[in-house]
C-alpha cells in the first residue's frame, strides 16, 4: 500500500479494505520537486521592471504563505532564452545589464554558468516546468494541496504535479487530494522530522495513493465539487480545526458516500489525528 513503516504503528486495518478505490498518484501526474536555482537573487526579481517585460515570469516561492486552497504566484522570475548577441540586437538593455550584474559573481552551485541567464528559459532546468497543482514540503499543522490560478514555476520548497495527459481533470484531483484520504496518505508516506515537521520529499510523495477519479460519474463529480466550493472561500486551517468545520464535514461525507467508504471514515480520521498528534508532540 506504499506507506512508510512508521505508519504501521497506527490503527490502519481499514486500509487494505479500500484499496480498490485508490490509484497511484503517478498514474495521473509526474511528481517533482520545484527549482533549486543555486542563486535565487539572479532569478527572483524584486520587481517586474528589473528586466525587459519579455523575460518576466511568475513563480510560487513558498507554499507556507498560502492562505487559501487556490493561490497566485507570489514572486516575479527572470526567464530568458536569448543569447547576449540576440539581446543586444533587440535592444533589450535592461536584461543585458541584469546579466552583467551577476556574470562575475556566480555561485558554484549554479548550473550552466556560461549561459546561466538561460537556466529557467529553455525548459531543461530541473523542476522548471510550469504547473498548477502543488503541495508544500515539510508541512507541520496544515496539510493541503494548492491550485494555482495560472500555471507557474515553483520553488524547491514545493512539490509539483504535472498531468500526464490532457484527460486528467486537475480541478477534480485537487479536490480529492484535499480529502481525508489525501491527508492520510501525505502523512503515511512521510516521516516525522525534528520540531514536528513532516518529511514529505518528492520521492515519498510519488508513493501516494489517491482516490481514483475515474470511478466517479459526472453527477458524483458535480456533487463533490459543489460541496468543496465553500472550502475555497475561506482560509486553510490546521487539520484538527478543519474537521471541526461543518463545511469540511459535509464535503468529507459526500466524498465518502460517492466512493463507498463511509463506514471507514471515522477510522481514517482517527488515524490521521493520531499520526499528527504523535508527530507534533515533540514541540511540547
Amino acid at each position: 500500500m506504499n506507506i512508510a513503516l512508521n505508519s504501521l504503528f497506527y490503527n490502519i486495518g481499514w486500509l487494505p479494505k479500500i484499496n480498490k478505490i485508490l490509484c497511484n498518484i503517478t498514474d495521473l501526474f509526474e511528481v517533482f520537486r520545484g527549482m533549486k536555482t543555486g542563486q535565487d537573487e539572479i532569478y527572483y526579481l524584486q520587481k517586474a521592471s528589473d528586466v525587459d517585460a519579455e523575460y518576466v515570469g511568475r513563480i510560487l516561492r513558498s507554499a507556507k504563505t498560502c492562505e487559501y486552497l487556490t493561490a497566485k504566484p507570489d514572486t516575479y522570475s527572470f526567464i530568458c532564452d536569448k543569447s547576449i548577441e540576440e539581446l543586444n540586437k533587440l535592444g533589450h538593455t535592461k536584461t543585458f545589464e541584469w546579466i552583467n550584474k551577476f556574470k562575475d559573481h556566480i555561485n558554484q552551485s549554479v548550473p550552466n554558468k556560461t549561459t546561466f541567464w538561460k537556466n529557467l528559459g529553455n525548459g531543461s532546468f530541473s523542476g522548471s516546468d510550469k504547473i498548477r497543482l502543488f503541495t508544500g514540503m515539510n508541512p507541520e499543522r496544515r496539510i493541503f494541496y494548492g491550485l494555482l490560478e495560472e500555471p507557474a514555476q515553483i520553488n524547491q520548497r514545493a512539490i509539483g504535479f504535472k498531468p500526464l495527459s490532457d484527460d486528467v481533470n486537475i480541478e477534480l484531483c485537487h479536490v480529492l487530494l484535499n480529502s481525508v484520504l489525501g491527508i492520510f496518505y501525505t502523512e503515511a508516506t512521510g516521516f516525522p522530522k525534528g520540531l514536528g515537521a513532516l518529511d514529505n520529499c518528492a520521492e515519498n510523495v510519488k508513493k501516494i495513493k489517491m482516490l481514483n477519479p475515474k470511478l466517479l460519474s459526472q453527477k458524483q463529480i458535480n456533487t463533490i465539487i459543489e460541496t468543496f466550493m465553500p472550502l475555497l472561500n475561506r482560509k486553510i486551517m490546521t487539520t484538527f480545526q478543519e474537521f471541526e468545520q461543518p463545511d469540511r464535514m459535509l464535503f468529507e461525507k459526500t466524498v465518502a458516500e460517492c466512493f463507498g467508504y463511509s463506514d471507514y471514515f471515522e477510522y481514517i480520521k482517527s488515524s490521521v489525528f493520531e499520526m499528527q498528534r504523535v508527530r507534533l508532540s515533540v514541540k511540547k
